[in-house]
């Protein structure tokens, strides 16, 4: 590797594991003592675009004055920006909604004591500068029984 090349690439690491590294100089007059070791590095991908983890949407029905809840983990790399939506009107954190985005690489939506009005089609969409991802859901609130039906 000629003397100006000061970067190197290092394959199999294993994402989520630290890692310590230690260099040598190799020239002609052979190789070099290793230097100190690094800092510990976490091996990550980098410039990854959002990719939402499905498994953890999944269509439900609920009572009324139950809790709608969705703990969502979403990858990418700068942690991306996650929104919410129900039937394309944006969510925010409010009397009984709470949007989380707190935890890098996961979004929490929960509104207490669910009422019809909250039945539709929930959209998370995550989003970061290498691009965007989306997931939908949906949701029915069933109302309370009357006469034997549930209206």
């Amino acid at each position: 590797m000629p003397a100006n090349k000061l970067d190197a690439h290092v394959d199999n690491l294993i994402p989520g594991k630290t890692y310590q590294f230690r260099v040598k100089a190799i020239n002609k007059a052979g190789e070099s003592a290793p230097s100190d070791p690094s800092r510990p590095l976490l091996a990550k991908s980098r410039r990854l675009p959002p990719k939402i983890d499905r498994s953890m949407l999944s269509d439900i029905r609920i009572k009324k004055g139950e809790l709608i809840n969705f703990n969502v983990n979403v990858e990418g790399e700068p942690n991306p920006r996650c929104t919410w939506s129900l039937n394309d009107t944006p969510l925010s954190s409010g009397d009984r909604t709470k949007v989380d985005n707190t935890t890098n690489n996961n979004t929490k939506l929960r509104t207490r004591d669910a009422e019809r009005s909250d039945s539709g089609r929930y959209k998370l969409v995550a989003t970061n500068e290498h691009g965007t991802d989306e997931a939908e859901v949906n949701v029915v609130v069933l109302g309370e029984l009357l006469g034997g039906w549930g209206f």
